[in-house]
């Protein structure tokens, strides 16, 4: 019998897709209205709520809480920005309050990699959890290079320590995806590079074909495929649009 899982800002179901081996989804939040249209596509019978701060509330128990929170408050560019640009909120408190009221037995949230994590950590702590952080990279599962750093947490500590033993017997996390280069499955056969320091925005992503000497867009399915997501996942909306829903999600085979 497969688990409960609760989604914190679902995105297009990245989470989802990555452990529906061994969780079906209860509920999802998402507050943008095309990716709870491809939501709604992929997983028709599914509770959804829109904006987290409103709606935490109403949710039911669940076996595992899965978060993705904005990173945008984290963002290196964003801190460059003018005085007075616009602030992302920071929206992690809510991943805790709402562990705190449901009390699932997993906890997995998943960012960039930023010191505040600490806080994220020592909120769980207190809510009498256990937790490690573990630091991977995408290019070890697919051919999209993207740094992320993933908080794990368990009610059950007995069960934690031996997910921890088996985080330590691995001095490198890489060692976590496929151990060379001909163990890994060809999403792209040439290097990906980005636009103006724009990873995976909406309209930059562009490949660099060795062998034609050319340098290319990515098309949506290619960008599809380096995150792990079937090719077509989010077809029927603009590419500019399935850009900027691919950048703000997570890459599927390094989370499962």
């Amino acid at each position: 019998m497969k688990g409960r899982l609760g989604s914190l800002f679902a995105g297009i179901g990245g989470f989802e897709l990555a452990l529906e081996e061994w969780y079906e989804p209860e509920w999802q939040v998402e507050n943008n209205r095309q990716c709870n249209q491809l939501l709604s596509a992929k997983w028709p019978n599914r509770r959804r709520y829109g904006d987290v701060r409103w709606c935490w509330v109403d949710l039911t128990p669940i076996d595992l809480l899965a978060a993705g929170d904005p990173c945008q408050c984290r963002s290196v560019a964003l801190r460059r920005a003018p005085k007075g640009s616009r602030k992302a909120p920071d929206l992690s408190g809510y991943v805790l309050a709402i562990a705190d009221r449901l009390r699932p037995r997993w906890v997995l949230r998943e960012n960039v990699l930023s010191p505040d994590v600490v806080h994220v950590v020592a909120g769980l702590d207190t809510l009498r959890y256990r937790t490690c952080v573990v630091h991977l990279d995408g290019a070890d599962f697919t051919a999209c290079h993207r740094r992320r750093q993933f908080v794990v947490a368990s009610l059950d500590h007995s069960v934690h320590r031996r997910f921890e033993r088996l985080v330590a017997q691995h001095e490198d996390v890489r060692r976590h995806g496929p151990a060379g280069p001909k163990d890994r499955s060809l999403v792209l056969p040439c290097l990906l590079a980005s636009d103006g320091g724009k990873q995976f925005s909406s309209d930059s992503g562009y490949v660099w074909e060795q062998e034609r000497g050319i340098l290319r867009k990515l098309a949506p399915e290619e960008r599809e495929r380096a995150l792990g997501f079937p090719a077509g996942w989010t077809a029927g909306f603009a590419p500019t649009r399935r850009g900027s829903m691919l950048g703000n999600s997570v890459n599927v085979p390094c989370v499962r």
